[in-house]
């Protein structure tokens, strides 16, 4: 049984999912998820249960639904391909220099996705959809999907 439903529902705030995670999580002989009420935080303590390339994966894919956005094609084709590195697990030396550069000479909306983007390569995925959220700000719902599909895969 994969916990993903439960984990959307818990990161959602709905009540009673705070017993019911917890005590599924100590099943799995995993620590439960300490209360806390804002969604925000809730999607951030799943984010930080999972591996490291699971994280970077994760923020690669909700910097990723902003990429289109990116007015400066060279800009685009620049993050698409950072991401891609941060997907595969390479090395990311390469992009993240060139990356930065790129985000120091970017304005307005492309630089902040560039940041995203950035973030996601220096390991603060955290960050990274912080980021997209406050770019685009109807990201909760496909943030939740993506922690919680990624946790789902981890567990099962």
């Amino acid at each position: 049984m994969t916990l993903a439903p439960l984990i959307v529902e818990w990161m959602r705030g709905v009540d009673g999912t705070d017993d019911v995670l917890r005590d599924a999580l100590l099943e799995r002989s995993l620590d439960p998820m300490p209360p806390t009420a804002e969604l925000v935080e809730r999607l951030e303590l799943v984010l930080a249960r999972l591996r490291e390339l699971d994280q970077a994966r994760v923020a690669a894919a909700g910097v990723r639904r902003l990429v289109p956005s990116v007015s400066d094609r060279d800009l685009q084709t620049r993050i698409a391909e950072a991401l891609a590195a941060a997907d595969s697990g390479s090395p990311l030396d390469t992009h993240r220099n060139g990356l930065f550069k790129a985000w120091q000479s970017a304005s307005g909306v492309d630089r902040r996705i560039a940041w995203a983007a950035w973030m996601v390569l220096r390991g603060s995925p955290a960050i990274a959809l912080r980021t997209v959220r406050a770019i685009r700000g109807a990201e909760d719902d496909a943030q939740i999907g993506l922690v919680a599909d990624a946790f789902g895969r981890d567990l099962a």
